[in-house]
């Protein structure tokens, strides 16, 4: 079989964990913060997106922590059950999950999801299109639709219910990422900025709209509602299906001539990322500070939220125990530059737009100006606000984050 890059790229993953996986999850449940589990035992949760890969996670937990009901808001509705985890199917036949069909961008949608609900996880949001992409007046509109005006009736929802308290925002570190090429380590909340123009500042509509919706939903803290923002940097770990398979797809299809994975850009590059488990944490976190008495603590504040680790994404170091576990050869022999491929990132999002506009041709880059950017600028943030303020703890490093997702990937890719 001629293996072609699209096989790749949309093969999706097992809709449930291997044994394994499903035994360190179990046990990191049993063993992490004691107060979290009363504090989930006792409400009914909402989870708008929880279709989705973090959603799908957060859902789970959720459910395996015993909350008593748990609402799930997506455009789809409850998918099929050949398309359900086991965890989420059975929960379902106990009448603990149920599904609303709607947009969160429309009134009566979000109003009837929110209806007796304690808690609201805001995990959705629109990603341009394509994804992180710059062009585009259907983009700019549909990613202003969702994640700032949709933000907005999501936050009017929970201030008109009668029982939400707590409204918890799933934001990005790349809300305050601009393309001035200027490094940043440690980066702390206390220092950083929205880039909300159209200005070169911005280098995607996702960005700009995300930003402009968390700041929105930070202002309307207040006594009835409690607002938070988590801003995760690089979410992976089993069953992501976007950004990991891009990463190592160009090893994979090479690895059988002996090149695979033969060019680098950056050795000194630092950044770092969050494995799935770590967010859902920090997500349960928040619930738990809130009900502990802490709502001043953390009401109307931002957090980045990261495994702790400072990592080298550029020149592949973070990706070796995935690489290892798909047999893909790490030579690092070219070197481009980074201002390469953020060139070639920039004008191939920009000519593919063009093409597109004019009807000649309807290809995704592989690569838009944002990832080109964000792949190569060194950004890494300061966690000492969450751990002080949330308890938060990151219970797994990147690197053995790296290993639970190369597990996995290999299972997925085993017949290729």
């Amino acid at each position: 079989m001629q293996l072609k890059w699209n096989t790749f790229i949309t093969t999706s993953p097992s809709l449930n964990h291997n044994q394994e996986f499903s035994d360190f999850l179990k046990e990191t449940r049993e063993t992490s913060t004691k107060a979290l589990n009363p504090a989930v035992s006792t409400h009914n949760f909402l989870v708008i997106g929880g279709n989705g890969f973090t959603g799908g996670y957060l859902v789970e937990d959720l459910i395996q922590r015993g909350a008593k009901h748990v609402k799930i808001l997506s455009r789809k509705g409850k998918p099929s059950k050949s398309k359900l985890s086991t965890i989420i199917t059975n929960a379902y036949d106990n009448k603990r999950v149920s599904w609303i069909k709607g947009s969160m961008t429309n009134v009566e949608s979000v109003t009837l999801a929110v209806k007796d609900t304690d808690v609201v996880f805001l995990v959705a949001a629109h990603y341009g299109s394509p994804t992180f992409s710059r062009y585009g007046e259907w983009s700019a509109k549909k990613t202003t639709q969702v994640n700032v005006e949709g933000t907005n009736i999501v936050v009017k929802a929970c201030q008109q219910s009668a029982t939400t308290q707590l409204l918890i925002y799933t934001s990005s570190s790349d809300v305050v990422f601009d393309r001035s090429g200027k490094n940043s380590v440690n980066r702390t909340e206390a220092n950083t900025y929205y880039p909300l123009s159209n200005s070169s500042e911005a280098t995607c509509h996702y960005i700009r709209s995300k930003g402009l919706g968390e700041k929105r939903l930070l202002e309307a803290n207040g006594d009835l509602l409690t607002t938070v923002a988590l801003r995760p940097s690089g979410i992976y770990g089993p069953k992501e299906d976007f950004f990991m398979p891009k990463v190592v797809a160009p090893g994979f299809l090479t690895r059988n001539i002996g090149l695979g994975t033969f060019f680098y850009f950056d050795t000194t590059h630092v950044s770092d990322m969050i494995f799935v488990y770590n967010l859902i944490l920090a997500e349960l976190n928040v619930v738990e500070r809130y009900y502990a008495g802490h709502k001043k603590d953390i009401g109307g504040e931002a957090f980045f939220i990261t495994d702790g680790d400072a990592v080298n994404l550029a020149a592949w170091e973070a990706w070796v125990p995935v690489f290892h576990a798909l047999d893909i050869p790490l030579k690092r022999w070219l070197w481009i530059p980074p201002s390469a491929l953020r060139f070639t990132a920039t004008w191939s999002e920009w000519i593919l737009y063009k093409l597109r506009d004019i009807g000649l041709c309807n290809i995704a880059p592989m690569l838009t100006e944002h990832e080109g950017w964000r792949a190569t600028t060194t950004m890494h943030h300061d966690i000492t606000k969450a751990k002080e303020r949330l308890q938060y703890m990151p219970v797994v490093s990147t690197e053995e984050g790296m290993v639970w997702l190369g597990k996995e990937m290999k299972e997925r890719y085993r017949d290729l």
